[in-house]
């Protein structure tokens, strides 16, 4: 495409089981001896232990004080938290047994909660215009801000510095947790009904330190919001029609998963915002939650509905990166890949280098400029070594965090690590007494011989001021080593 974004996912239906009676379906993992299930909850009032193969109900909880409105597990997969009615109520799992009667309470109907990352704190909020912040262990309130209006989402920073909210007005608010003090106050969001008890807004921390806060937009997309700054980085966005009710990171957040009320589920690469995979429900998704160690997004429905959607992430492309392993084991993938590419570069290009024994570097004059020599065409070789290199580039590079100016961390690609000399050798001396020595991403080695000694001059990009050599030849800096008759070393970097 002309913008550069991908062309859509093609869209498939699915089909959702039916969980609960009609209405908003909030939805779980917990892990119990080895094995995930689901938890999930509805406007019928039940709270159920799913098994999913099957869509069989193991252990079920009848709301006390009508139905639940949302559920959530803590990280260690003990504790399920859930809203029924005024009341935050905690269950320990597998057994949904009660841990008290009640964590907190509101005046006023609660619609969100979620925990920290580190288990010990549950947040609530809804239609009283209050977000509390509870202990999970004593069940003391710990912190109350005010939200100024019908509370429709609500995250945590992974971090614990920051608590997040969205507002039926469309007003996305940031307090510091530790002081109360707010952060941001900003209309970014569609205005929605408050009195639709099952709109919600989409909002969601980036699980890498909470880099990015996503959070829906007013043109059907997503804004991702930078940590600090809270200024707009990028959008996930051009794909829903309806506005986005759900937004959900995957566990190492290289992707998104959204659903709009235009009953579409879709899939997004963060860095790249391009669409990856796309499914379409007969009514809109009210929740999802991505799969802890799998390639499976678990979906709740507006209707009543619950089901999964297994390879989110379409397994078929090569290039796309796992949803849920660690960064770390995606970028080594990464790297043996290319490596792998690289030596498959190697074996294609040794006998066309072969052939040719007098390549070699030299000045060409004042005009500051690199070529090769009169018995070869350099340009066209570069080029011919850049595109076996383009192998290596375009194999899954994965996310990492970087740190901007200001000291807030965005999300860059990394890529992956320069390949090994293309030519492990070197080219035979030609008349001049140069020979050629290597070449990779980082630029070309030359040796030739100067009076009583050799110079080896490196030409690339070695102050990482140029990436692309080839298209800035003129402005490569040298490296020339003069090496002695005692092999002692000295070098000055100069211009050419």
């Amino acid at each position: 495409m002309s913008d550069g974004k991908e062309a859509p996912a093609a869209l498939h239906s699915l089909q959702l089981n039916s969980c609960h009676g009609a209405g908003h379906v909030s939805v779980g993992w917990f892990k119990s001896e080895g094995t995930w299930n689901a938890v999930t909850s509805g406007a019928d009032g039940k709270l159920a232990i799913r098994q999913l193969r099957g869509n069989k109900e193991l252990k079920i909880v009848q709301a006390e004080h009508g139905a639940f409105s949302c559920v959530a597990v803590n990280p260690d997969s003990t504790m399920v938290a859930a809203l029924d009615g005024q009341y935050v109520k905690t269950w320990s799992v597998p057994d949904l047994q009660p841990s008290r009667s009640a964590v907190t309470r509101f005046v006023q109907p609660p619609r969100c909660c979620c925990w920290s990352k580190d288990g010990t704190l549950i947040t609530a909020a809804g239609d009283e215009s209050a977000v509390k912040v509870i202990t999970a262990k004593e069940n003391k309130v710990l912190r109350t801000v005010r939200a100024d209006g019908y509370v429709r989402g609500l995250a945590l920073d992974p971090e614990g510095t920051y608590i997040a909210a969205a507002n039926a007005d469309g007003n996305v608010l940031v307090w510091d947790m530790k002081t109360g003090e707010q952060e941001l106050k900003k209309r970014l969001a569609t205005k929605l009904d408050h009195d639709d008890v099952l709109l919600r807004h989409g909002l969601a921390w980036h699980p890498d330190g909470g880099s990015l806060l996503a959070v829906s937009g007013t043109d059907n997309d997503v804004i991702l919001l930078e940590r600090l700054s809270w200024k707009p980085v990028s959008y996930l966005a051009g794909a829903h029609t309806g506005h986005v009710r759900v937004v959900a990171f995957s566990p190492n957040g290289v992707y998104a998963a959204t659903a709009g009320a235009d009953g579409k589920i879709l899939v997004w690469m963060v860095e790249s915002t391009n669409q990856v995979s796309a499914r379409q429900l007969s009514s809109p998704a009210s929740s999802l939650a991505w799969h802890p160690q799998n390639n499976i997004l678990l979906i709740g429905g507006s209707d009543g509905g619950c089901g999964v959607w297994v390879n989110a992430v379409p397994e078929s492309e090569q290039n796309l990166p796992s949803p849920w392993k660690p960064l770390d084991d995606i970028l080594k993938e990464a790297d043996k890949a290319a490596g792998a590419a690289a030596a498959k570069g190697d074996a294609d290009l040794e006998d066309d280098m072969d052939n040719d024994d007098s390549i070699v570097i030299k000045r060409k004059g004042p005009d500051d400029t690199m070529t090769a020599g009169q018995d070869a065409d350099f340009g066209e070789i570069l080029d011919q070594l850049d595109a076996a290199a383009e192998g290596a580039t375009a194999v899954q590079a994965g996310v990492l965090r970087q740190t901007a100016p200001g000291g807030s961390r965005v999300l860059g690609i990394r890529a992956v690590k320069p390949q090994g000399p293309l030519h492990p050798g070197s080219t035979p001396v030609n008349s001049s007494g140069a020979r050629f020595l290597a070449y990779n991403q980082m630029g070309c080695v030359v040796t030739k011989a100067v009076d009583d000694h050799h110079v080896v001059e490196v030409g690339g990009c070695l102050t990482c001021e140029l990436h692309d050599c080839s298209s800035q030849r003129s402005q490569l800096r040298m490296r020339a080593v003069q090496v002695d008759s005692c092999n002692r070393v000295s070098g000055a970097r100069l211009r050419i």
